[in-house]
């Protein structure tokens, strides 16, 4: 039943991000904001230099994610934007635990796997 209802939620997201506003990214010096938005990936700074993202998950669930942004640990995430400002992110992310959920974030638009 709880794989049918994450499944459900997925459907449910996927159909919602048809008609959503694209994610964008906000750039945060020190912290990230206590209340996150859900179309946004927030990027934290150190002296300018990009180093943690954090996003609520697509799939409906409302858990925060975290995204490592320094090249040379492992996992790392690139983040980038296009000519409109709308967010992208490499790799796909993928969460191992909890909701399971499997995307990619390109042109501020979430791509299931």
């Amino acid at each position: 039943m709880k794989a049918f209802a994450a499944w459900l939620a997925s459907v449910w997201a996927w159909l919602l991000g048809l008609f959503e506003r694209p994610y964008r990214f906000e750039v945060n010096e020190g912290t990230f904001p206590k209340v996150l938005d859900r179309h946004r990936i927030y990027i934290l700074t150190e002296d300018g230099d990009p180093w943690e993202a954090r996003m609520i998950c697509p799939c409906g669930c409302g858990e925060p994610l975290d995204l490592n942004l320094v090249p040379d640990d492992h996992p790392t995430w690139k983040a980038t934007t296009d000519a409109q400002g709308r967010a992208t992110l490499h790799p796909s992310v993928w969460r191992h635990i909890g909701c399971r959920s499997h995307f990619w974030v390109r042109s501020g638009r979430i791509i299931w796997v």
